[in-house]
């Protein structure tokens, strides 16, 4: 069964601003982001790491993100998304 995804508008404006400022890394942030919904939308449980109760996060180079997920309603929320830095 699949889960909705959804990005915060906030996480939005800062993958548009990430993906306009690094234009050498344009690709591999289009590739990312499309990883992290797909690993979202199939299952976010099984593909996050938990911080905290009801926070967690995911990793795709050079992106990770921070996401709420509510298995009651089967959604996932992206509260917010970084370039993760090359020496982590």
């Amino acid at each position: 069964m699949k889960w909705i995804v959804d990005w915060a508008p906030a996480a939005l404006s800062v993958l548009a601003t990430l993906w306009q400022s690094h234009k050498g890394l344009r690709k591999d942030i289009t590739s990312a982001q499309t990883e992290i919904d797909r690993i979202l939308g199939r299952d976010p449980l099984g593909g996050t790491v938990t911080l905290s109760e009801g926070l967690s996060a995911l990793q795709r180079d050079p992106l990770r993100v921070l996401v709420e997920i509510s298995e009651e309603d089967r959604t996932v929320r992206v509260v917010s998304v970084k370039l993760r830095p090359s020496n982590e």
